[in-house]
């Protein structure tokens, strides 16, 4: 990502402050949301490295390094060369899961054979209740998906009481929802 450093009128700093605020986002998605509108320059991009289809077929040497990927998104998942830990990308910064449950922040040069990234640039800011369960949480946010053949970026923020391991019907629902769900 790059930053943009500028002067702008008070007027349009308290209209700025507002919109972040009605829509609990930040100044960078909303002046990002406002120059693509502008601009016609897309930003709902997807950026993904080989197919999850490739890595069942065995094909988990590195592709391209962390650094690429972060230059095509700054949200989303993939896996590590030699499935060295599940690839979490989140806010520009990319980490590596262990499967003993260490994270870890992932140098740029550490290879990936699969990812899948965006530019998050969230359309809808929504706060819920507490979920009763993983299947309450996909109902929850599957009112907010208009297909199933279109790819979704959801983050979802959170205090948890417990975590734990995402269960092959959890991975597969990410999977349908896009990847990045």
């Amino acid at each position: 990502m790059t930053n943009l450093d500028m002067a702008i009128p008070a007027s349009l700093k308290a209209a700025l402050d507002t919109e972040v605020t009605r829509i609990k986002g930040t100044p960078s998605s909303v002046v990002t949301a406002a120059l693509s509108q502008y601009l016609g320059v897309p930003v709902h991009t997807l950026f993904q490295v080989s197919t999850s289809g490739a890595l069942v077929a065995g094909v988990y040497d590195r592709e391209v390094s962390v650094k690429s990927i972060l230059e095509h998104g700054d949200f989303g998942l993939g896996t590590f060369a030699n499935l060295d830990g599940e690839m979490v990308v989140l806010d520009g910064r990319a980490y590596q899961v262990q499967g003993t449950g260490r994270v870890s922040e992932a140098g740029p040069d550490a290879g990936a054979p699969f990812a899948v990234v965006t530019r998050f640039s969230p359309q809808k800011h929504v706060e819920t209740v507490s979920v009763a369960s993983f299947k309450d949480l996909e109902a929850r946010c599957d009112k907010y998906r208009n297909s199933g053949n279109i790819f979704y970026a959801i983050r979802l923020d959170g205090r948890f009481t417990r975590i734990r391991h995402l269960s092959t019907h959890a991975v597969n629902y990410l999977a349908d929802v896009g990847s990045l769900s």
